[in-house]
């Protein structure tokens, strides 16, 4: 039973996070509604994931934190730390030779 869910939570996240790709920048609505659809799925997924390695558990814990736009959001916080850092690296190394 958890293999067929974990199937089926692969295959949909799958199929919503390929339509939030391939949709046109103009289909804003639609976009939003597949992104959405990807971040839930992906939530099913980690919990089916978990539950079938019997630690259900961790699942109301960790699972919530899969779901949600958090994730695009951090990834460019912390591109904007590493640049801010190399920068700064760079310029202190450039005021000290």
């Amino acid at each position: 039973m958890a293999s067929a869910e974990i199937h089926e939570a692969r295959e949909a996240h799958a199929y919503w996070a390929r339509r939030a790709e391939v949709l046109p920048w103009y289909r804003l609505g639609a976009r939003r509604e597949a992104r959405e659809l990807a971040s839930r799925w992906r939530a099913r997924l980690v919990r089916a994931q978990l539950e079938s390695w019997r630690l259900g558990a961790l699942a109301d814990f960790v699972a919530p934190r899969f779901a949600g736009r958090r994730r695009h959001r951090s990834t460019l916080q912390t591109a904007r730390l590493v640049l801010s850092l190399a920068l700064a690296i760079g310029f202190a190394a450039h005021l000290l030779t």
